[in-house]
């Protein structure tokens, strides 16, 4: 049985348990031109039993909240009505439609949302296109996963593989004069106000929004920064005492890492290292121009070179095309307009 929609007795159900004192029962429109009832129907007693009971002498009376709710969930559908029968919402939508037509009329219909973007190419927070494609895996002591993403969010900042790309060689922790660090990564920032004035991870200061930790520790001539994310994964930084620290390092709490290699700035190779000894694998990297052209798997065990992937880019130095170490093409290329 089923009184107002609910069930007939649970916990928090408002019954009438004296039938000589109480309230009067609310107005009904569906009911108006039936008789007034005298007789007191309003709740003097809500269940708190556990399990569930009916007060003896106390039946099940008005609802008063699920009244309420019925009355808000019906106004809230007539004014989501109303509102698209509106002027105004017709000239948004038309306005959306053209906005839509012009960020995507180089593509083919569906191929960046269907295939290149799996359905899932708006990021939420700000409305900007994004993508994020797996070039490379290399399994290992600390995997390697090279990865670039891309949002036209960020299409005036230029990465190793062009406007609006990211890569994991270009994560940087960058400070301001005011003492706060950012740590800008392919998967957004992490802020850091109150950092550490000890070394160690016992001192770490919480980023936010991502609750990442970072600390840093006094290497021979320089200080390390270390971000640990949820994932396990560390960022090493080397504070050089400049406002922009690039990436010197991923590894994790057991000494594995893959060190960054830059020469003058430039990044040349990524070397894998097992505590303080290295593996004799290496990614050897071919950068002109500032951007990525090739990445090579180097061996010194077969003193042997594997292609790992390939870059190309038209004039304006955007990238164009992806060759993966099979030869295929994979998804590369989005228009700078975006």
């Amino acid at each position: 049985m089923r009184v107002d929609g609910e069930p007939f007795a649970r916990i928090t159900m408002p019954v009438l348990s004296c039938n000589m004192l109480g309230m009067m029962p609310p107005f009904r429109p569906k009911r108006a031109a039936e008789p007034k009832p005298l007789s007191l129907m309003m709740p003097l007693t809500i269940n708190l039993a556990i399990p569930s009971r009916v007060i003896v002498g106390g039946p099940p009376t008005v609802n008063v909240m699920a009244l309420l709710m019925r009355a808000g969930l019906s106004g809230l559908g007539k004014g989501l009505k109303k509102l698209k029968k509106s002027a105004g919402y017709g000239k948004f939508m038309k306005k959306f439609q053209a906005f839509r037509q012009k960020l995507f009329k180089n593509m083919d219909p569906g191929f960046l949302k269907c295939k290149v973007l799996r359905a899932e190419p708006v990021d939420i927070r700000d409305g900007s296109v994004a993508l994020a494609q797996q070039d490379f895996l290399l399994p290992g002591r600390l995997p390697l996963s090279w990865t670039r993403s891309y949002s036209s969010a960020d299409i005036d900042e230029a990465g190793y593989c062009g406007h609006g790309w990211a890569t994991p060689a270009d994560i940087t922790l960058t400070r301001d004069a005011g003492g706060l660090m950012l740590l800008i990564r392919p998967e957004g920032m992490t802020a850091f106000g109150d950092l550490p004035a000890q070394p160690g991870r016992e001192h770490a200061a919480v980023g936010l929004p991502d609750g990442g930790r970072l600390w840093w520790q006094q290497e021979e001539r320089q200080r390390r920064w270390i971000y640990e994310g949820s994932d396990g994964v560390q960022h090493h930084f080397d504070d050089d005492d400049g406002d922009t620290l690039p990436l010197a390092a991923l590894g994790d709490r057991n000494g594995n890492r893959w060190q960054v290699v830059r020469r003058q700035g430039q990044l040349t190779r990524l070397a894998e290292y097992a505590g303080a000894a290295a593996t004799g694998r290496e990614v050897h990297v071919t950068v002109e121009r500032g951007r990525i052209i090739a990445m090579r798997l180097y061996e010194a065990a077969g003193d042997a070179y594997s292609p790992l992937t390939r870059y190309e880019y038209d004039g304006e130095g955007q990238l164009a095309a992806q060759i993966d170490a099979l030869g295929r093409h994979g998804a590369s290329a989005i228009s700078a307009g975006a």
